[in-house]
């Protein structure tokens, strides 16, 4: 089994991304999960997180929580060192580049610096709606790569991108800069053979 460290395991929500990413691998389902935190509490609330994403993959993942960073390393294959540079600060730039320059902004900005966007609910390795999962199977099926911005971790961009496209719902596509539309339309589209060109096109104007 593989053996997998995280260092500074404390935040809930970054380890619940970063395990739904390795999970998401079926390859890696057969793993041990050694965390590690200074704080007990976080550390105790991180295994928790741990072993709820495991079940939602139906992996067969161990957990163990370690106070002790030594015991933590001990025979692993892989360790993560999960640190954040610039701690309160720089987390705070996240929030105040958007309120400084607008919301608008930080979304044209995403949509242009990435040939596909899905603005979906949830990430394309956990979805937490059907229409955002439908979504992300259509555009796997169609050869996209594609960046996923999860709308539930910014209410900002939940209501800010429905105000950019036009669009009422999520979730919503975007190839070249320009919105295609929802769930509905690109599973239309990927139907008729519309969609798979488009995308290859996006791909070489971006080559």
């Amino acid at each position: 089994m593989i053996k997998i460290a995280m260092i500074g395991a404390g935040s809930a929500v970054f380890l619940k991304n970063l395990l739904t990413d390795i999970l998401d691998f079926p390859e890696l389902r057969e793993v041990k999960i050694a965390l590690h935190d200074i704080d007990q509490e976080r550390l105790e609330t991180a295994g928790m997180m741990a072993r709820w994403t495991a079940r939602q993959f139906n992996a067969n993942a161990v957990v163990e929580e370690h106070a002790d960073r030594r015991a933590a390393v001990d025979g692993a294959d892989f360790v993560i060192n999960m640190v954040q540079i610039g701690m309160h600060e720089a987390t705070m730039i996240d929030f105040d580049i958007p309120r400084r320059y607008g919301i608008k902004q930080t979304i044209a900005d995403t949509v242009t610096e990435n040939r596909v966007v899905l603005f979906m609910k949830g990430t394309k390795s956990f979805p937490q709606c059907g229409f955002s999962q439908r979504a992300v199977e259509i555009l796997k099926k169609s050869g996209a790569e594609f960046k996923d911005v999860n709308v539930l971790a910014d209410p900002a961009i939940r209501e800010g991108i429905k105000q950019f496209s036009n669009w009422p719902t999520i979730p919503q596509v975007y190839i070249d800069g320009k919105f295609v539309g929802g769930c509905d339309i690109i599973r239309e589209m990927h139907a008729s053979g519309e969609l798979e060109p488009l995308v290859r096109g996006a791909a070489e104007s971006r080559a």
